[in-house]
């Protein structure tokens, strides 16, 4: 529970200093906060953009390759943010981590959008394009 508190206490600071565009730094954080809100998840440590945790018995490491914010067209989430990681288990290198769709997050695609009114990271957001009809 301290974990959460501290994370979210950080965040508060991270999304006040970035003022109105989200940074690269925020998106990484508003990650690291998901993976620990995982259900199950144990034994959470950070070093840089390394994460390391336990979840049921077995020991998880996410290194954070690189975190790029866009800016897109939609008024209510004007920018996207999209996570390139590694991940181990035991050691061994995994193609995706599926523990990430307990948090409602692609584990082949991890986008993110900042929500303008909430002023923080959504990771379960459904954009529907709109379709052109041919006349």
């Amino acid at each position: 529970m301290r974990k959460l508190l501290w994370l979210a206490l950080a965040g508060v600071m991270v999304y006040g200093i970035c003022g109105s565009a989200p940074s690269a730094s925020s998106l990484k954080h508003a990650f690291n906060v998901e993976v620990v809100a995982i259900p199950g998840v144990t034994d959470f440590t950070q070093d840089k953009d390394v994460l390391k945790f336990k979840y049921a018995s077995v020991i998880y490491e996410v290194a954070i390759i690189s975190a790029t914010v866009e800016e897109t067209s939609y008024s209510d989430y004007p920018y996207s943010g999209y996570i390139e990681a590694k991940f181990k288990e035991e050691g061994q290198l995994l193609e995706r981590l599926d523990l990430l769709a307990r948090r409602d997050i692609d584990p082949d695609n991890i986008v993110a959008f900042w929500d303008l009114e909430m002023k923080k990271w959504s990771w379960n957001v459904y954009i529907e394009e709109p379709v052109e009809e041919d006349y």
